[in-house]
């Protein structure tokens, strides 16, 4: 005789079921992208990510020398703010969506930035 057992399946069932349920309690609202040297293609530093959560927080690059920067995707009344100080007050600009809108900064550098929304 064969036994057969409801447990496996249920757990399994389960399992799948709650590896489907989306994150939406704190939802992805920017990336953006840095470089070392101008023109948005050398020195590529990498892919910053940030959620909801990140919102209106000061931050300061994790590279010292940023050389241009741009937005590659950003949600609809959220803004990438970056500045040539630490503490996100001096000299604020707006950082551009799209490569071929690439930033290219002035010789005060670029050191911090902050995303905010309107909505």
């Amino acid at each position: 005789m064969h036994s057969f057992s409801l447990l496996p399946i249920t757990a399994l069932v389960l399992g799948t079921t709650a590896a489907t349920v989306p994150r939406q309690s704190d939802p992805h609202i920017v990336d953006f992208r840095t470089y070392g040297v101008a023109g948005c293609f050398d020195e590529n530093q990498g892919v910053y990510t940030y959620l909801q959560s990140d919102e209106n927080i000061c931050r300061t690059f994790v590279d010292s020398q940023i050389g241009s920067i741009f937005t590659l995707d950003i949600t609809d009344g959220c803004f990438l703010y970056a500045y040539t100080d630490t503490a996100c007050t001096e000299d604020q600009i707006t950082v551009p969506v799209g490569i071929e809108n690439c930033y290219n900064s002035t010789a005060a550098g670029l050191s911090s930035y902050e995303i905010v929304c309107t909505s």
